[in-house]
């Protein structure tokens, strides 16, 4: 909670290192087509807002894993 625990910058990197410590950040993909609400002070950093960017950077690293693989398989056939 920001004021007893920090900064609303502080709370919401505590809630993203339990998160990944805890190993759920495995699971972020349960997320999509949901819709995250909080009650966070709009313009204030929001665990919403770090659970969206998770699952996002999780969306890219996944296509960039794919196409490394599919580019690999294409190098592969031609050797």
């Amino acid at each position: 909670m920001p004021g007893i625990h920090g900064t609303a910058s502080d709370c919401v990197g505590f809630y993203l290192d339990h998160i990944r410590k805890q190993g759920l950040v495995e699971q972020i993909q349960e997320l999509q087509g949901m819709t995250l609400v909080c009650d966070c002070r709009p313009g204030e950093p929001c665990t919403g807002d770090a659970l969206a960017a998770e699952f996002y950077a999780s969306q890219v690293e996944d296509n960039e894993q794919k196409t490394v693989a599919k580019n690999w398989r294409k190098k592969s056939k031609t050797m």
